[in-house]
């Protein structure tokens, strides 16, 4: 009987080592899973943070354009109301809004051409 207890005691540690061993490697799992759990929650503050921003900077850029193409409809409209007022014949201050416009355009390309180049 005392060789059976003798045994069994020895053949009780290895096994707890192994229980052990596999709890540890179990713990390990997991804290790789909640690190990487915890670090996709990171990043996806941080893409929704990005996209908030980049909707609020759409938006703003959007409402520049709108006003700066409305102030240049109202900016034509002024100049040619004032070209009628001045020459007293309608044709004649579309003529010359168009060509200062024509002008101005091929100025800002040309411009433009020469900074990308």
């Amino acid at each position: 009987m005392a060789k059976k207890k003798i045994i069994e005691k020895e053949e009780s540690p290895p096994k707890k080592k192994k229980d052990s061993l596999l709890n540890q490697s179990l713990t390990l799992v997991e804290h790789f899973i909640s690190y990487f759990e915890l670090l996709f929650i990171y990043y996806q503050k941080i893409v929704e943070k990005k996209i908030q921003n980049g909707f609020i900077i759409t938006v703003a850029i959007l409402y520049a354009v709108f006003l700066k193409v409305l102030g240049t409809v109202f900016l034509s409209i002024a100049a040619y109301l004032y070209l009628v007022k001045l020459f007293n014949d309608p044709i004649i201050a579309s003529v010359i809004l168009g060509i200062f416009i024509l002008v101005l355009s091929f100025v800002i390309l040309i411009i433009s051409l020469k900074k990308i180049t």
